[in-house]
């Protein structure tokens, strides 16, 4: 690690040497990736058991032993399915499969909507009008299935309906993939076996009661629709919460003082259920999906059966629809689960005083479960990963540190130890690709407007990155005309200008509202690709502001919903994407890395501003390190963390310059240059901005060069090759010492 930053910080040396006096003092345009090649996608593992190969399609020979159910990326098969029972999962199953192998949709029709063709060639599912289908479930174990080829036919069948998507997920790992073409072996075989399973009723009756937590309201609603799920399909049970004594067998919903049920291990925005030796049945987590899981395998059965038999090994973890794929945390640590802003569905799952160990486990689990490698990063003993499945983003992280201050129990000194799994489930297009296309066609340039914390950045491809956004009048000038001004003016590609992130430090107005109203007035005359941010929960709000939101609470939480009512949901063509400290984006000429996100915190914030997100942008020519308003324990915490690596030549003085923020991180950061976004007659007008360091112990006085535009000039930009000449209006600390 220290050698790639001392040869990026060697490279920064010799460029900004070569950008004249202001490069030399070490900042002018501030982006890129620092003279690394860019890092590049990873491809998918091949964690689905699928047999995969070079070559194209049209080069790949004849199998005379194989049938071709896809060449040179035409479809040669069908499906063909029964529309009752669990026989359409497996059709999903296996339809998807083959979009994801090859990019090919193959068609799919009911049994019922066709006619036989023995000629065709075609994957029939379920127990279909075909007399293939008939004979194969008529041979089968009670609960099992099995796959077969029959001529040009191959025959998915289980008595079972509960197991017909696990059958589809099997044969999808017996194909062979090569290029374009997709190829079964003409005498393949599978049969699974019986599995044991849970009668929950037998030709339509129940031994069972439904059991929930007393004075959990919540459960007791979920106990009462699961009981509805079994009326809906002929089946009476009774419901009753677990003040009553245990007699029979039951169905737990929710935390109940059963020992089935008593120890929660759901860590996760999912659903957890287990089964006994006694076959009782526990449903634990997200209870509404857990419900609606039940629901669907009641009724799949009974629809050709009278007798509910689910088989065990469905039992488990499972995660619905909308809160991604985790895979079950099993390492060491206290764990704790914690939800992001609930219109996001991002979530994280924290292992205090996991070890290192725990994160490469877990690194391989997602692996496993068919994740690949986004990006990678780390700094001295801490691991950050990036992995995305093409629909759920997991940042994974390992933070090994000394603390330099008391935190989550830990006392300053202490070494700190914690896994980090952040959870969000979202098309993983929203992740910023790891390296641009896009040709270089004019400078970087970084424009400070309206003195507030908002910077517009132009990249080498001509595309901008917005950084917050200030509010949206201030100083007698309305932000949003000036920003559209600055978009347009600063174009230099054909047609709209582009903005292909906003980064936002965190959701008060005086950091947001700005880009809202610019997107809001002028949304149709310019286009914005995505916005990155860490929002969290009105819970997690209330809890860090004393329980309570009626101090700081409304004013962060209403920010958020503002944000989100305004902008993402009038908007849907702005991917969101959740981030987390270690991430790292390289657009083109420009490297975004996350240094800290409000999860690092490791325990309830006192204020809003200790939400705030810590960015580094590096460029070719230089770095800048954007604060938002960080408060000192931020700021001391990234320190520990990151320590050299977040040296940047210009920084953004926390909290507006003169609150917040920390004397001995800015030391380590060492910047050369620094923005306080006050405007120069607000420090005037201010005596405690001027003389006064007691608030962040920073001297405004001191050696760093301090750049603070006026009201007159609101717009500063700093390009490579300026003159230092230029900067000197600007640098006010200079005039405050009467020079």
């Amino acid at each position: 690690m220290k050698n790639k930053y001392f040869l990026r910080n060697l490279l920064k040396f010799v460029c900004a040497a070569l950008a004249l006096a202001i490069c030399a003092a070490g900042f002018t345009s501030c982006f890129g990736n620092g003279g690394e090649t860019p890092v590049t996608t990873a491809e998918p593992s091949d964690s689905s058991g699928v047999t995969t190969g070079g070559g194209s399609g049209s080069g790949a020979p004849a199998d005379e032993n194989a049938l071709q159910l896809i060449s040179e990326g035409r479809s040669n098969v069908r499906i063909v399915y029964q529309t009752q029972g669990g026989a359409i999962y497996a059709m999903e199953a296996i339809r998807n499969a083959l979009v994801d192998l090859v990019g090919v949709k193959v068609t799919a029709v009911p049994d019922i909507a066709t006619e036989q063709n023995a000629d065709a060639l075609e994957i029939i599912i379920g127990n279909t009008r075909y007399a293939a289908s008939e004979e194969a479930i008529r041979d089968l174990e009670p609960n099992s299935y099995s796959i077969g080829v029959a001529g040009k036919k191959i025959v998915v069948a289980a008595n079972n309906v509960c197991l017909y998507q696990t059958a589809g997920e099997a044969l999808v790992k017996a194909f062979t993939v090569q290029g374009g073409t997709v190829t079964l072996g003409k005498d393949y075989e599978e049969k699974s076996g019986s599995y044991p399973v849970l009668t929950l009723a037998t030709n339509l009756k129940s031994a069972y009661t439904i059991v929930y937590p007393n004075g959990d309201e919540d459960a007791q609603t979920q106990a009462n629709a699961l009981k509805n799920v079994f009326q809906s399909v002929g089946i009476a049970v009774s419901v009753t919460s677990d003040s009553a004594s245990a007699g029979g067998k039951e169905i737990l919903v929710g935390k109940t003082n059963r020992s089935l049920s008593a120890n929660d291990p759901s860590y996760y925005l999912n659903v957890y259920t287990g089964c006994d030796a006694n076959g009782n049945l526990a449903v634990l987590g997200n209870l509404s999906a857990g419900v609606a899981m039940l629901k669907q395998y009641v009724e799949d059965i009974t629809l050709v059966s009278r007798d509910v038999e689910i088989p065990q090994f469905l039992f488990g973890f499972s995660t619905p629809k909308g809160y991604g794929n985790a895979p079950e945390y099993k390492g060491s640590g206290t764990v704790k689960l914690v939800e992001n802003f609930e219109k996001f569905n991002s979530y994280y799952i924290q292992a205090w005083g996991a070890k290192e160990k725990d994160y490469d486990d877990y690194a391989k689990l997602l692996k496993a479960a068919g994740f690949r490698l986004y990006d990678s990063n780390r700094t001295h003993d801490s691991l950050f990963s990036t992995y995305t499945d093409g629909y759920t983003i997991i940042n994974l992280s390992y933070l090994e540190y000394a603390t330099p201050v008391a935190v989550n129990g830990a006392k300053a000194g202490d070494t700190v130890t914690y896994v980090n799994i952040a959870v969000e489930s979202t098309d993983s297009s929203a992740l910023p690709p790891l390296g641009s296309d896009e040709p270089a066609i004019t400078t970087v340039q970084l424009t400070m407007l309206n003195s507030e914390p908002a910077f517009l950045i132009r990249m080498r491809d001509g595309r901008f990155i917005f950084v917050d956004g200030g509010v949206d009048d201030n100083y007698g000038r309305v932000n949003a005309d000036l920003f559209f001004e600055q978009l347009s003016a600063q174009n230099v590609r054909e047609g709209k200008p582009v903005v292909a992130a906003w980064i936002i430090t965190h959701p008060h107005a005086d950091h947001v509202a700005g880009v809202m109203r610019t997107i809001q007035k002028y949304g149709d005359r310019f286009e914005t690709e995505r916005v990155l941010c860490n929002f969290q929960s009105e819970a997690t709000v209330s809890a860090s502001l004393g329980g309570t939101m009626e101090t700081e609470g409304p004013y962060n939480y209403s920010w958020q919903m503002s944000f989100y009512n305004e902008i993402i949901s009038k908007y849907p063509k702005i991917q969101l994407h959740t981030v987390h400290a270690g991430q790292r984006f390289v657009f083109t000429g420009l490297e975004i890395e996350v240094l800290w996100t409000p999860e690092n915190l490791c325990q309830p914030f006192k204020v809003g501003n200790e939400a705030s997100v810590i960015y580094k942008l590096t460029g070719d020519e230089g770095s800048f390190l954007v604060t938002g308003d960080a408060q000192p324990i931020n700021c001391q915490l990234t320190d520990a963390i990151w320590g050299e690596d977040a040296e940047s030549d210009l920084l953004n003085y926390a909290h507006h310059g003169y609150r917040g923020g920390d004397v001995h991180f800015y030391a380590t950061v060492n910047a050369k240059y620094g923005v306080w976004t006050n405007c120069w007659e607000e420090v005037l007008k201010n005596s405690s901005m001027r003389n006064n360091p007691s608030y962040n112990g920073v001297d405004p006085k001191a050696a760093t060069k301090i750049l603070i535009p006026t009201n007159e000039e609101p717009v500063l930009i700093l390009y490579p090759g300026m003159p230092e000449s230029a900067l000197e209006p600007y640098v006010r600390n200079q005039q405050l010492l009467g020079k």
